[in-house]
């Protein structure tokens, strides 16, 4: 069975005047099975009082489950907290659910989570891992550890999806980490490294203003899963300042 994944940093819904809705709109053109979103707002101050995860789900018509990494105070909203995490938008039933923060060697960093989800698919059910790493080397040298750790423990060694912003260029030693496990879906497919940035968002060759760009998220799957494609979605609307990647793959009968 061929499903679609989507990952998507969505910059908690505020960088492009639509708001949320530029978001949904991204994700309602490339209809994904799948979507794990990276820096998610839950009543946050910065982006109002408003679940993004659920208000997505609704506007979309999928399931969906949020993993807090942190509170966003201040309350404004009577007895919520804000938070700031990951999220998973599913057309299939998640029948279990858990957030595991990661390694923070110091508090120079904000707390980083994965989201560990199980999907009921009509394939079978699938383990699905939703994370944002650190923007610093030496944390992500244990963030990787940690999640390779969950990965094994949570699937019981049943077909798993990791997706993410992993703020970690192709040739890190992270990166290099989990495919020692996992099947990298830009590898597989053979795209070249070009073809893989999706920082920041716009059209194909967009670079911020002191010139830097990268590719910063991946798909990675278990290797009893069969890549079939893997792109970046160059969103000239902006919808967030990191461009989704669409993947396909062949899981289960």
């Amino acid at each position: 069975m061929d499903l679609s994944l989507l990952t998507y940093n969505i910059r908690i819904g505020t960088f492009n005047p639509f708001g949320l809705e530029g978001v949904a709109r991204v994700i309602e053109r490339l209809r994904p099975d799948i979507a794990g979103l990276q820096e998610v707002h839950v009543y946050a101050n910065a982006s109002g009082p408003v679940d993004q995860p659920r208000w997505l789900a609704e506007r979309l018509n999928y399931e969906a489950v949020f993993g807090a990494a942190r509170d966003v105070p201040p309350q404004i909203v009577p007895g919520q907290i804000g938070q700031f995490g990951n999220a998973l938008l599913s057309r299939f039933p998640v029948i279990a659910t858990e957030t595991h923060l990661l390694p923070r060697p110091s508090e120079d960093d904000e707390q980083r989570a994965v989201l560990a989800t199980r999907l009921e698919t009509p394939a079978g059910q699938l383990n699905v891992f939703v994370t944002h790493w650190s923007l610093l080397p030496e944390h992500r040298a244990e963030q990787v550890v940690a999640t390779l750790n969950l990965i094994e423990q949570w699937s019981g060694g049943g077909p798993s999806v990791l997706m993410g912003d992993f703020n970690a260029l192709p040739d890190a030693p992270e990166i290099a980490a989990l495919r020692e496990h996992l099947t990298d879906l830009w590898e597989a497919t053979a795209t070249p490294l070009e073809a893989r940035i999706s920082f920041p968002a716009g059209p194909k060759g967009t670079i911020i203003p002191n010139g830097w760009t990268a590719a910063l998220d991946y798909i990675f799957t278990s290797r009893d899963i069969t890549p079939r494609k893997i792109e970046v979605i160059y969103d000239e609307t902006l919808a967030s300042d990191h461009n989704p990647v669409l993947a396909t793959i062949q899981s289960g009968v």
